[in-house]
Formats: structure tokens, sequence, C-alpha cells
């Protein structure tokens, strides 16, 4: 169902719009037409060890996001480029997606969703829906301590079957190839 948007002057424009927070290591980056990567640019409470088993359901881990330089400024850019797609002509017959992703899903991405889904209903919009994918998923563990070669194989795994799958019986299987895509899964996994 289409909600009423202000956007300007000129009327009111229908526009659905859903956000879905997510985490890369935990599956693949959901469809949407944005999606915001909180993984290399901002603090992330995975890093302290008084918020590290905490998720964005608890008080001082919504705090310590929203006092993450940066992340308000995020909040509001984002709201602007809905109002734009608002104001596209098939503002009125789709579904505007906002994915927002973190390493883990747990904190920054969780956490910024929900400021979102805030900024949006202030700025007249309503959201359909808010869904956190992978906000109970268990901590990441960093680099340094157990499970990052397993990790790493679910990271590798399907990209080499994908490749595998596209080869025909007569074609050979070209391991530099075979090479650069696994690469390409883990900096797309954000390793």
């Amino acid at each position: 169902m289409a909600r009423a948007v202000r956007t300007s002057d000129e009327g009111e424009h229908h526009m659905q719009i859903e956000i879905i927070s997510f985490g890369y290591l935990h599956g693949p980056v959901p469809e949407a037409e944005l999606v915001l990567d909180l993984r290399k640019h901002f603090k992330d409470p995975h890093v302290s060890p008084t918020l590290r088993y905490l998720t964005a359901r608890d008080q001082e881990v919504r705090d310590a996001v929203k006092a993450t330089p940066g992340i308000l400024q995020v909040v509001a850019a984002t709201i602007t480029m809905a109002q734009s797609y608002a104001m596209g002509p098939g503002a009125e017959t789709s579904v505007f997606r906002i994915a927002v992703g973190c390493v883990g899903g747990r904190h920054r991405a969780a956490a910024t969703a929900e400021l979102l889904q805030t900024g949006l209903t202030a700025a007249q919009f309503d959201v359909t829906t808010l869904t956190h994918r992978d906000l109970d998923q268990p901590v990441v563990e960093s680099g340094r301590e157990t499970g990052r070669v397993e990790r790493y194989a679910e990271v590798i795994e399907p990209a080499l079957v994908a490749l595998w799958n596209e080869l025909g019986e007569d074609d050979e299987f070209d391991t530099q190839v075979g090479a650069e895509n696994a690469a390409m899964a883990l900096v797309k996994a954000g390793y």
C-alpha cells in the first residue's frame, strides 16, 4: 500500500519505503535502490569489549552509533535521496528499498537503519517495513580469533561453484579466473 509523502510544493507523491539492515558476512547484499556500506568509514562498536556482545536493541549501542562522526550526516543525505526518488515518475508504483550494511549486521547497520526510519518518518515518509536480517546472528569474531578460515571458505565456495556451473563440459577450468573470482568475493565480503 502506497503512502502519501510531501516532497515539494507541487503536491504529494506516493512511494513505499522499505529498509533492511544486514551483515556482509551473513549473506548476499539485499536487492535495493540504495545500499549504504558502513564497514570502512565508521567506527565499529564491535571493537569495544563492553559493546561487542550487545546489539542495536541495546541503548548503549544505539548511542555509540548515533555519536559516531558522520552517521547523522549519512542519515540526512539518505533522506534527501529518498525525497528525490519520491519526485520521480515511478514513485507511485514502485518500492524504494534502502539496504544498510556493516560487517556483522548487529551494531552499525541495525542502529543506522533505526535512525533512518526515525528520520524518514519525521520527513513525512511512512516506512512500510524495517527488517534487521542479521541482528540475531552470532557475533563475528576478529581475524585473530578462530573461525576466519571457515568464513573465507563460506565466501569463496559460492563464487567457485557459480564459476564451475557456468563452464560447459568442453570448457577447461581456468585457475586464474577462479582465483580472481574468489578474490572478488572476498573483497565484496569486506576482507
